[in-house]
């Protein structure tokens, strides 16, 4: 998809002394090979394409960047998915709520939007020195709208690709979390310093309101 900025990750690759796993299948796919291939990055930069389950990816992987350059990526819930697994992190810096789901110096590091280098040198801390965070306690994380909604059993399982739907990895991973009892609906705070995370006009103001002070929480990372 356009907003998900992987053409900077493909070039911060000349930088990162490691491979990039690129999951999913989109109109952007070709272009991503052929500048892959022109930079000379082809043999250290695979596109998977679509798989049925990414949990195995996660579970391989050191380091999980989220390069989206644009505020239409407006939350990332592969975040979450990654830090379910205790990876770090790298994000950017743009005007959504993609920076507050993985902080940076905490669950990861966040670099500006569209700039390769500062992604490669992050990736590369990051690889160098797994400890460089620190040791990442358990934490609740506001889940986004529709993990709410579907474990308040207001929405269904839907074919993946619908406006609105989990795909069927999510929800797997949804089912994988609830299993470990690591999603919980817990009264919010923030409420009243960032107001409702619902849009009333959909929602009803009760509903908006009801839904924003109860909302269901993912724990993420590991101790």
């Amino acid at each position: 998809v356009y907003y998900k900025g992987l053409e900077f990750l493909i070039r911060a690759m000349r930088r990162i002394r490691g491979h990039a796993l690129i999951v999913g299948q989109g109109p952007e796919r070709e272009r991503l090979a052929a500048e892959a291939e022109a930079l000379g990055v082809s043999d250290r930069v695979t596109l998977l394409g679509h798989v049925p389950d990414t949990r195995p990816y996660y579970h391989a992987a050191r380091v999980f960047a989220l390069p989206s350059h644009l505020r239409s990526e407006a939350f990332g819930i592969v975040q979450l998915e990654a830090m379910a697994t205790g990876l770090p992190v790298v994000n950017t810096q743009i005007p959504s709520g993609v920076p507050g789901v993985s902080v940076d110096g905490v669950t990861g590091l966040t670099v500006p939007p569209g700039d390769p280098t500062a992604l490669a040198d992050a990736v590369n801390r990051l690889l160098d020195d797994p400890d460089l965070l620190g040791k990442r306690e358990r934490q609740w994380l506001l889940a986004s709208d529709d993990i709410d909604l579907y474990m308040k059993g207001k929405i269904k399982q839907q074919a993946a690709g619908e406006s609105g739907a989990l795909s069927e990895s999510q929800y797997r991973w949804i089912k994988d979390l609830a299993s470990q009892d690591a999603l919980e609906l817990r009264f919010n705070r923030t409420f009243f310093t960032n107001g409702d995370s619902r849009e009333p006009e959909q929602a009803g103001v009760g509903g908006a309101v009801i839904g924003s002070l109860f909302t269901l929480r993912v724990r993420t990372s590991s101790s």
